[in-house]
């Protein structure tokens, strides 16, 4: 069960580290609906849309570095799963 607990505030960390991430370079994504740049809460419903594996097809990023910043945190939610999946199958 503590794996568990240290995945799920492990997650919730990633959560709150990328969207600061999201929000310090905010300017280089845009709103679908908006059609300009997104806010902060679009920052933070990001970081939870890309986090829990939903992803989020209304925030469009514009630069290579904004798409690069989205596809470690896609990595780094697919390793924790992963290691998750390999101590839930151990024991």
């Amino acid at each position: 069960m503590k794996y568990v607990f240290r995945t799920v505030m492990f997650h919730f960390i990633c959560l709150f580290y990328f969207g600061v991430i999201y929000m310090t370079c905010k300017d280089e994504f845009v709103s679908v609906r908006k059609g300009s740049a997104i806010d902060s809460v679009d920052c933070i419903f990001l970081s939870t849309a890309i986090q829990s594996g939903v992803g989020e097809n209304t925030i469009i990023p514009l630069t290579h570095y904004s798409k690069f910043v989205i596809m470690i945190q896609e990595f780094v939610m697919i390793a924790a799963n992963a290691v998750l999946l390999y101590f839930i199958v151990k024991f």
